[in-house]
């Protein structure tokens, strides 16, 4: 009988109908380190550029909501200012998530990637840490909304994501670096 990986033996495979797949021991796992939590910021920042889009239909309440008063007036006054402004929010939180998905390997490689994302990761946690500043103001009674506390902790957990996706895919995010790994 031929041996496992010779030609012979690999046509016998394929005439009885298997497919000649290759050995345990020869594949090499798919390093998952890092794709989940990258994977995880991509949803959640398309999530946060979806609630802009609704605010912009909302309009004058949502800008109130979301602590944005100025923005109310300007969008009870008619003004295009308040959308415009949005819109382009909006646009940078899917370039975010874009970038998440870039770090994780799910689609190809954007530029200055491993930078782009530890100052995603560096932008939200800073964002994030007001929590420290919001739970201050609630503890003294301020009557500050628990909403705005609930935003600074999302972006927290937004830049902890982003910062666990980079360590994890640190040798993967090099410049010039291709993921050869077989799935």
């Amino acid at each position: 009988m031929a041996s496992p990986r010779s030609p012979s033996a690999a046509r016998e495979s394929v005439s009885a109908g298997k497919l000649d797949e290759p050995r345990a021991e020869n594949r090499r796992p798919m390093k998952t380190g890092g794709r989940y939590p990258l994977t995880t910021a991509a949803l959640l920042s398309f999530g946060i550029a979806l609630l802009h889009v609704a605010m912009i239909v909302v309009g004058s309440p949502a800008y109130l909501y979301f602590g944005a008063a100025g923005l109310a007036r300007l969008d009870a006054q008619g003004s295009v200012i308040p959308a415009a402004m949005t819109l382009g929010i909006t646009i940078v939180f899917v370039v975010l998530g874009l970038y998440a998905l870039a770090g994780a390997g799910i689609i190809g490689r954007l530029p200055f990637l491993r930078v782009g994302l530890v100052v995603v990761a560096t932008l939200y946690g800073l964002r994030g840490l007001v929590v420290v500043l919001d739970l201050a103001r609630r503890s003294r009674g301020a009557g500050y909304p628990l909403r705005q506390t609930v935003f600074s902790a999302v972006s927290l957990g937004m830049g902890l994501l982003y910062f666990a996706g980079v360590l994890g895919r640190w040798r993967e995010l090099a410049p010039g670096h291709r993921d050869r790994e077989v799935s």
